[in-house]
């Protein structure tokens, strides 16, 4: 399993855990995966019209959705999480994209900050282009 490395913002650089300082969000997350590790997010109970929901959480990084993740509680598929990935990084204009079932919370954790970490790093496979900018030939 992959290590998770706590990344923060401090004025214009982020932070990793080990106190390596980078100029952005994204050399900060490639210097992330480039030890082998994902970043580890900030977690926290899914809240829809004022309710927390049971065993649904939200994933975000420095304020932006990461993702979210909760368990199926009926049909085939009852007892597994399912885990999706967002986010934009704005430097390469792709959005994060995905859907993964797994059979522990902390496998569909594990999916959310690998996904993530590999989107705001920029090496992402799996992103795709943001609709708006590509219809405008941005993308």
């Amino acid at each position: 399993m992959s290590r998770r490395m706590k990344v923060t913002r401090s004025g214009t650089h982020y932070v990793l855990d080990d106190g390596s300082a980078y100029p952005s969000m994204a050399a900060a997350f490639r210097a992330v995966l480039d030890r082998g590790g994902r970043v580890h997010l900030d977690w926290d109970r899914t809240v829809i019209k004022g309710e927390a929901r049971p065993r649904d959480f939200c994933a975000t990084f420095d304020g932006q959705d990461a993702g979210r993740i909760y368990i199926i509680e009926s049909g085939m598929s009852k007892g597994l999480w399912k885990a999706f990935p967002s986010g934009h990084n704005r430097e390469t204009n792709r959005m994060g994209t995905g859907v993964q079932l797994v059979d522990t919370k902390d496998e569909a954790v594990a999916f959310i900050e690998r996904r993530f970490t590999e989107l705001m790093a920029g090496s992402d496979p799996h992103s795709i282009p943001n609709a708006y900018a590509k219809a405008k030939g941005l993308a």
